[in-house]
């Protein structure tokens, strides 16, 4: 019998507890994922930047050299991830800022950039000063 091939991620102990959220779907929600896992482990950093495979906007959490991206459910080093999915981080949040963010624009992200004091305009009654 082969001997099974392991990555050498896989032999290195990951971080734990991992800031995984059970969800059927993950498709399209990184920024909320990401964000409800960083307010799960608030050790991690949150991480808003571009996936340059999608070209797309993306989200992740960041933990040291390990990186764990919740919509593939995958935790990764830093330079697997980068080498993956060409990701380039933009912005980094501690979860206090996540936290004000969110509550000040209503929504999960991202709020750099373009997006920069864009708030959800189905909710602003909500937030009328």
């Amino acid at each position: 019998m082969p001997t099974p091939v392991v990555s050498p991620h896989e032999l290195r102990p990951k971080p734990s507890p991992l800031p995984r959220i059970r969800v059927a779907n993950r498709k399209h929600r990184c920024y909320e994922l990401a964000g409800k896992g960083l307010f799960k482990e608030p050790s991690w950093s949150l991480v808003h930047g571009t996936a340059y495979r999608w070209k797309l906007g993306h989200a992740w959490l960041q933990k040291g050299d390990w990186i764990y991206d919740p919509v593939a459910d995958q935790c990764l080093t830093a330079s697997e991830y980068e080498a993956i999915y060409e990701a380039r981080a933009e912005r980094t949040y501690a979860v206090k800022e996540a936290a004000e963010l969110v509550a000040r624009t209503l929504h999960w992200g991202p709020w750099h950039g373009a997006w920069e004091g864009w708030r959800f305009p189905h909710f602003e009654h909500l937030t009328a000063e």
